[in-house]
C-alpha cells in the first residue's frame, strides 16, 4: 500500500491509469487500483519468478549468458515504454 499526500493524489492516479494500459510481456500488469482514503492499494499481476534482486541474490553470480538474457528483457520493456512516450527514471534492483 502506498500512503499519499493530498496534493499528489491526482498526479499519482493519472500516472497509475497510464501504467494500467501498458501491455508488455516483461512489465507486470496493474489489475486494479483501490483508493483507501490516505492510501492507495495497487493490485498487480503475479510475477512467478519473483523480484529480480532476489533472483540475483540466490544465484550469487550470474553467467554472462544469464545476465545478457535479463538485460535484453529490461531493454525490451524500456524500449516499449519509450515507444509509448513514457520515460522510466529510476531503474534499479530493489531489495
Amino acid at each position: 500500500m502506498v500512503k499519499i499526500q493530498d496534493d499528489r493524489r491526482e498526479q499519482i492516479f493519472r500516472e497509475l491509469s497510464i501504467l494500467k494500459r501498458i501491455g508488455h510481456k516483461n512489465i507486470p500488469k496493474i489489475k486494479q487500483i483501490v483508493d483507501l482514503g490516505g492510501k492507495i492499494a495497487i493490485v498487480m499481476e503475479f510475477a512467478a519468478g519473483g523480484e529480480l534482486f532476489h533472483h540475483v541474490q540466490r544465484a550469487g553470480r550470474l553467467s554472462s549468458r544469464q545476465a545478457l538474457g535479463i538485460f535484453i528483457q529490461i531493454l525490451s520493456a524500456v524500449d516499449h515504454l519509450h515507444t509509448v512516450g513514457i520515460a522510466h527514471r529510476d531503474i534499479k534492483l530493489v531489495y
